[in-house]
C-alpha cells in the first residue's frame, strides 16, 4: 500500500479491501502474528548468546482489520475498511491463520517483549513510508 501526500501535506491511504470474514473477532477471520524486522533485529541483538531455531512472534494472532486500522490511526485519517470475497483459486492454499508457539523461546531465556501492532505500524510509516525517499 503506497501512501500519498494530502494537500494539507498528512499521509493519507488509498483504498483498503480486506477477504471478508476477517472481522475481528469473526471465527473464519484470517489471522497472523507478524513481526517487523526491526523487531526481530533488536530482539536478536539483546539475546546474542540464544543458539537454535525460533518461531518469533507476539505469541497473538491479529486480524487484517487490526493491521489496517493501526495504519489508519498512524495516519491520522478515518478507518474506511471495504471487504472483498477471497478469489476461490487462492482459498483452498491460504493459510487463515498463523500464531507462534513461543514455549521454546522462553525455555531458551529470551524474556523480551515484542513491540505492539499499532508501535511497529507507526514506526514503520513515521520513519519509512511517509520520508521523501522510502528507501531509507
Amino acid at each position: 500500500m503506497k501512501p500519498e501526500t494530502a494537500p494539507s501535506g498528512a499521509v493519507s491511504f488509498e483504498a483498503t479491501l480486506l477477504p471478508r470474514g476477517s472481522l475481528a473477532g469473526s471465527s473464519n477471520g484470517k489471522t497472523r502474528d507478524a513481526r517487523s524486522c526491526s523487531d526481530v533485529m533488536l530482539s536478536l541483538g539483546h539475546n546474542l548468546s540464544l543458539s537454535g531455531l525460533f518461531h518469533l512472534g507476539s505469541g497473538r494472532a491479529r486480524s487484517w482489520c487490526d493491521l489496517t486500522r493501526a495504519m489508519f490511526g498512524a495516519t491520522g485519517t478515518p478507518c474506511a475498511i471495504e471487504f472483498m470475497d477471497m478469489p476461490a483459486e487462492m482459498s483452498a492454499s491460504y493459510q487463515n491463520n498463523t500464531q507462534a508457539d513461543l514455549t521454546k523461546l522462553r525455555a531458551a531465556g529470551y524474556d523480551w517483549s515484542f513491540a505492539s501492532l499499532q508501535d511497529e505500524v507507526f514506526d514503520y510509516i513515521a520513519n519509512y513510508l511517509s520520508k521523501d525517499d522510502i528507501y531509507r
